[in-house]
């Protein structure tokens, strides 16, 4: 009954975004788990550099771990009314 309320008076309610707080505790994980997250993505390529092989995919991800965003990963939807 409140949804359907909700959904006529739409226009005067801005969809929730919370795209900060999802990015600042996105950062926060991320930062608190570095090591872990590093460590895993090293051990996995030990071989290759034990080897002498290419490491251009290692640096790669290593990269784009360190570029994660909650966007990119879909964590920022704006919520309405409608989806809760």
């Amino acid at each position: 009954m409140l949804n359907g309320a909700l959904r006529r008076l739409g226009k005067y309610y801005s969809p929730i975004n919370n795209k900060e707080l999802h990015t600042r505790q996105f950062q926060a994980h991320l930062k608190h788990r570095e090591l872990q997250y590093m460590e895993y993505l090293r051990s996995n390529f030990i071989g290759d550099f034990d080897s002498q092989n290419s490491l251009a995919r290692y640096l790669q991800l290593r990269a784009e771990l360190a570029a994660l965003s909650p966007i990119l990963i879909g964590l920022n939807r704006t919520m309405t009314c409608q989806t809760w």
